[in-house]
């Protein structure tokens, strides 16, 4: 960590220590010159040499160079960058998203199906921008897209992009890389295109421990794009969602969605439905504008038997009520029910 709390770098006071990653560190500070709260990223500058110190920048500086030109609400606000007097920091300034990443989120909170599918239009929207200028942004995953004040997701962290004409090959997160990167193939749109896929199916699963998951999987099945194929999908997960996750992440790039724009317009037909959450092991709740669900699985006869009920504002729906001899029957009646409900 370059900084502790009350640090001063310039015109900012640090007021907490936010994270680190691949391109720096991120702190919340104070701007005493304009009395505003922002987020800084800082990157330590370790050439000696001057050519090597200006290449170092350009570098760094690629970041906030292509993000302060990007103007669009779901993509995060870069105003300035600079260098410290000292020279010894190259710092952005950016703006504050105090409800942190969607990563995070994920670890404390289940996220609904249609919540996720309303929201990713949104990012998608983002990333179709970004590509209309030219641009693509390499490192789209839970982590790179930040919340707001009032929730708004929005897209960050550009230290991989670039203009996709004078784009080599460049690294990235291991497991949202397309097959075709690793035979040094392609590294154009179509990759964005597999990450924001593979973003969405780690949503729409609530996969929290990516991590640990994918720890399962090997070098082989990673780099030939088997991962989904691999974990599967969870049972509340419906068959419209999965067609369009498998096709944004297809292994063959001439049958994969092809553009943002058709990834997005393929969400964006779904006609929302429930809006399902869980509450326990045997029970879920959801909720379509003004009217609340409840389905719910219930043992009865001495624990032998498995009713399955749906209330709608807590009124008992008879008919979706049945009674299973098994267990795994009612639990598969159970969760095709909260998938056929979460679309129209």
């Amino acid at each position: 960590m370059f900084f502790t709390k009350d640090d001063v770098i310039d015109k900012y006071k640090i007021i907490s220590f936010l994270g680190n990653g691949s391109f720096g560190e991120a702190y919340y500070v104070l701007d005493r010159a304009l009395s505003t709260k922002q987020v800084i990223k800082v990157f330590e500058i370790i050439s000696t040499s001057q050519e090597a110190l200006r290449a170092e920048l350009r570098e760094t500086l690629q970041e906030a160079q292509i993000q302060v030109t990007l103007d669009h609400e779901h993509i995060v606000r870069v105003t300035q960058a600079d260098i410290t007097r000292n020279r010894q920091f190259l710092y952005i300034d950016m703006e504050y998203m105090p409800n942190k990443s969607l990563g995070l989120r994920m670890k404390s909170t289940f996220l609904a199906t249609t919540y996720i599918c309303k929201q990713f239009i949104k990012i998608l929207s983002a990333i179709e921008y970004i590509h209309s200028r030219g641009l693509l942004h390499r490192d789209i995953k839970p982590d790179n897209i930040l919340l707001d004040a009032n929730d708004k997701w929005k897209l960050s962290d550009f230290g991989l992009s670039s203009h996709e004409e004078s784009c080599p090959l460049r690294g990235g997160y291991t497991t949202h890389l397309p097959p075709e990167y690793f035979r040094n193939e392609e590294d154009g749109k179509l990759r964005d295109v597999y990450a924001a896929g593979m973003t969405l199916f780690r949503l729409v699963n609530n996969y929290n421990n990516w991590e640990e998951l994918t720890m399962r999987i090997s070098r082989e099945d990673t780099q030939n794009g088997n991962i989904i194929e691999k974990l599967g999908f969870q049972p509340w997960v419906s068959k419209k969602m999965i067609a369009i996750i498998k096709k944004a992440t297809h292994k063959d790039i001439t049958k994969r969605l092809q553009t943002t724009t058709e990834f997005k317009n393929r969400l964006a037909r779904l006609i929302l439905g429930i809006s399902w959450e869980p509450q326990t092991d045997a029970s879920w709740k959801g909720s379509e504008g003004d009217i609340d669900y409840e389905i719910s699985i219930t043992k009865f006869c001495r624990n032998t038997k498995f009713r399955v009920e749906v209330k709608k504002n807590n009124r008992k729906q008879n008919e979706f009520k049945k009674e299973f001899h098994s267990e795994k029957e009612a639990r598969e009646y159970f969760f095709d029910h909260i998938r056929k409900t979460s679309f129209k």
